[in-house]
């Protein structure tokens, strides 16, 4: 009722897309049921436009609401900043792993974008998102701080030992 009557104040005919017309419909459902959305079946058999959500962020907030829709944000989100951060460390170590980080990043980032046009649910893109967050674990190793290891026994590796230099990186 809200976007309609803003659309109705400009003067702006709702009927020119059918498109428009989903969102619209989704939007007043996310309006009415916030929280747990109006569910599948409400999304894809209810009253308003026969074409079904060609958005998957909207999809997901009119079907299940603010309790499903904000943690998918979140998550694809998340890990577009972790894989972000990530190159960022692996790049200013020297260390392996760089460039398949980039190609990750740039097939989320773009899957990211792509979800604004795909209303229904594909499970390839999801195999990226294991792929990205099973690099970023793995880089992890790379990226820690190098382990102390004595070349003495137990008994040399005193803070008096490590001062006189008995210790080698690992």
């Amino acid at each position: 009722p809200f976007l309609r009557g803003v659309l109705d104040a400009y003067h702006i005919p709702i009927q020119m897309d059918p498109h428009v017309l989903s969102v619209f419909t989704t939007l007043e459902h996310v309006q009415q049921h916030p929280i747990f959305g109006v569910g599948y079946t409400g999304m894809r058999f209810g009253e308003g436009s026969d074409t079904p959500e060609l958005n998957r962020y909207l999809a997901i907030l009119g079907s299940s609401g603010l309790s499903t829709a904000v943690p998918y944000v979140v998550f694809v989100l998340s890990l577009i900043v972790i894989s972000w951060r990530t190159i960022g460390k692996l790049y200013r170590h020297h260390r392996p792993g760089v460039e398949l980080g980039i190609v990750l990043l740039t097939c989320i980032s773009m899957f990211a974008i792509k979800l604004n046009n795909e209303g229904q649910e594909s499970l390839y893109y999801w195999v990226f998102f294991a792929l990205t967050a099973a690099w970023i674990r793995n880089s992890r190793r790379y990226i820690a701080p190098a382990r102390v290891k004595s070349r003495h026994s137990p008994a040399e590796t005193s803070p008096r030992g490590l001062a006189r230099g008995n210790v080698s990186y690992a």
